[in-house]
């Protein structure tokens, strides 16, 4: 069996089909599954040589790691702390200290859930709003 068909492969095996060809000979000939077959048939439905091009792989949405009250979150210990993405504290949000919490709550005004982060993620929110550098630099 073939692993990947060429958009060439499928124009031949739907034009077969088309010519009147049975699926079982087009299975033999061109070394694909009987699925295979009948999926580029359906989808030679739509004219153009388009519809014989692989579909993206691409996910439609990507679920974000870190969610706005979390990226909230970092942002307000690294603006109360001066914490970044290089110190252990900014990791323990799973499990962080009562002052932490208790300011962390009253500011997002929601009940802190512990996340694990790592520290590239924490540097991403970081650089996104402009704060990964030095908080004691002149500029």
């Amino acid at each position: 069996m073939m692993h990947h068909v060429t958009p060439e492969v499928r124009r031949l095996m739907v034009k077969a089909r088309k010519n009147g060809m049975k699926v079982k000979d087009i299975v033999r000939i061109f070394g694909v599954s009987r699925k295979t077959v009948w999926k580029w048939v359906r989808r030679a439905k739509h004219p153009g040589r388009e519809s014989f091009k692989d579909l993206p792989k691409t996910p439609h949405n990507v679920k974000r790691k870190i969610d706005v009250y979390t990226e909230n979150a970092i942002i307000i210990l690294r603006d109360s702390f001066n914490w970044g993405d290089s110190g252990n504290k900014m990791f323990s949000l799973e499990s962080p200290a009562p002052y932490i919490k208790f300011l962390l709550e009253e500011v997002l005004g929601k009940v802190w859930r512990g996340r694990v982060l790592s520290r590239q993620s924490i540097n991403e929110v970081l650089k996104k709003h402009n704060r990964n550098g030095s908080p004691y630099r002149k500029e």
